[in-house]
């Protein structure tokens, strides 16, 4: 099968909307681009409106490096072992579809080549765990984005191999364990990391985060215990949220040496005690809630604090002062 009936033999639909398909070589058709010697190297056709299944002839397209299907309307599973033969790939974009099945049975029993670099299937309908072998040989991997599906078990040791990642995205699957085990300390390069709306438990893993994380989404998880001093040494963060957890004591003063926050949610645990004066050091907070907690006492007046909403500081039977309309003041 030549080059041109092996695209056309993909599930892509070239007449709503159009696709300008009309060469007789493949290599100048719109989303496709081939290397000087012919072969097809890059298919890019995000938001096209595709529809249907995702067939092996795809496999036999072995220099694929770039391959983005995104935001169409692709369903069913990958066929299995699709990807065994694609040593070549570089980019793997499938996210916003209809895709389904349990994706361990869909790779090889190698999991990822060795080339991959992005890997984001979001906002699918894939399941079953991730076996460590999945990301054994993906030690090039920079983004790895599997949120909004169905996955479910731990996560794999292999993943802290992975240590070019840049974007760790897990957001609202059903992934659990305790994270407090997990050792984040080679993801040095991380940027991103987003494990909310899962069954995670255990404490905020400060032990082995990196100070280098600009985000970090906890949110809508099981953790517990305190929030401990030493999250003072994520100096370049920039977001924390760890809203929807079961944290309780106190906000810790060290939170204020994080200067350079923007946002900061803790709203819905179990936090106690008074709003540390020091808070007022984060000159940069543009979103902020402690509601939902069991704070008490006075929102440090004359400060940037006094500046968000009401619904920032809701929740918290005993805390008092302005924003708080007078009648919620405990006088």
């Amino acid at each position: 099968m030549d080059r041109n009936s092996l695209i056309l033999s993909l599930p892509f639909n070239t007449t709503s909307p159009p696709l300008n398909w009309s060469s007789t070589d493949c290599c100048n058709w719109e989303g496709i681009a081939c290397d000087p010697r012919g072969y097809v190297t890059h298919i890019s056709l995000p938001s096209k409106s595709l529809t249907g299944n995702i067939f092996p002839f795809l496999g036999n397209l072995t220099h694929l490096s770039y391959l983005n299907l995104s935001h169409n309307l692709l369903s069913n599973t990958l066929p299995t072992g699709l990807f065994s033969s694609l040593n070549q790939l570089t980019v793997l974009d499938l996210s916003s579809n209809y895709l389904v099945g349990d994706l361990w049975f869909q790779f090889s029993s190698e999991g990822l080549p060795a080339s991959i670099q992005v890997l984001d299937i979001s906002s699918n309908y894939f399941n079953g765990t991730i076996h460590s072998s999945f990301l054994q040989r993906a030690l090039n991997l920079t983004k790895l984005n599997l949120s909004n599906n169905n996955f479910t078990g731990s996560l794999p040791q292999s993943l802290m191999k992975c240590t070019n990642l840049v974007e760790l995205i897990l957001r609202n699957n059903s992934f659990e364990g305790n994270l407090t085990i997990l050792n984040f300390s080679g993801l040095q390069q991380l940027t991103v990391l987003d494990m909310g709306l899962n069954d995670f438990t255990g404490n905020f893993p400060y032990n082995s985060l990196s100070r280098y994380y600009p985000a970090i989404y906890l949110n809508d998880n099981s953790l517990g215990g305190k929030i401990p001093i030493e999250i003072g040494r994520l100096k370049l963060l920039r977001l924390l949220d760890l809203s929807n957890n079961n944290f309780s004591g106190n906000i810790p003063d060290q939170m204020s040496e994080l200067t350079n926050l923007e946002e900061l949610d803790l709203s819905t645990n179990r936090l106690s005690s008074e709003i540390p004066v020091s808070l007022a050091n984060l000159n940069f907070l543009a979103a902020f809630s402690v509601a939902n907690n069991n704070l008490s006492g006075p929102i440090p007046s004359g400060t940037q604090l006094q500046s968000f909403s009401t619904s920032a500081y809701e929740g918290n039977a005993g805390l008092c002062g302005s924003p708080l309309p007078r009648s919620a003041h405990i006088l």
